[in-house]
């Protein structure tokens, strides 16, 4: 798996290989905690921050992290690698395409129903 930062005004890519298991554990009970709602949106991010960080052996900080990443891709940057690299789970675009297509069809079915009952 990789992560690219802009670090000092320049793009570095680091790369991790092996994942040890435990942060499949890791990665289960911080979603756990973000389902449950047991702490702020914030405190989630950190969480999440410093977990990638572990993840790949401190070849960066939180604070590299948080600077360095798009702000535009931290939802996609942070779902595809604690969801998808470490849990498995479908990568971030297949998860917005498949939402996207719901929501889709929940509207095209509520205009359905809605003409139906006119």
């Amino acid at each position: 798996m990789e992560i690219t930062l802009m670090i000092e005004g320049q793009e570095k890519t680091f790369t991790q290989s092996f994942v040890s298991a435990k942060y499949y554990r890791k990665s289960l009970k911080l979603l756990k905690n973000l389902e449950e709602g047991e702490s702020d949106q914030e405190a989630t991010l950190t969480e999440q921050y410093e977990l990638i960080v572990d993840i790949f052996e401190k070849q960066f900080t939180a604070d590299q992290l948080e600077n360095g990443l798009d702000a535009r891709k931290v939802d996609e940057v942070l779902w595809d690698i604690i969801r998808k690299d470490i849990l498995g789970w479908k990568p971030y675009s297949k998860m917005k395409q498949d939402m996207e297509q719901a929501e889709n069809s929940f509207l095209a079915e509520a205009l359905e129903n809605l003409g139906k009952a006119k």
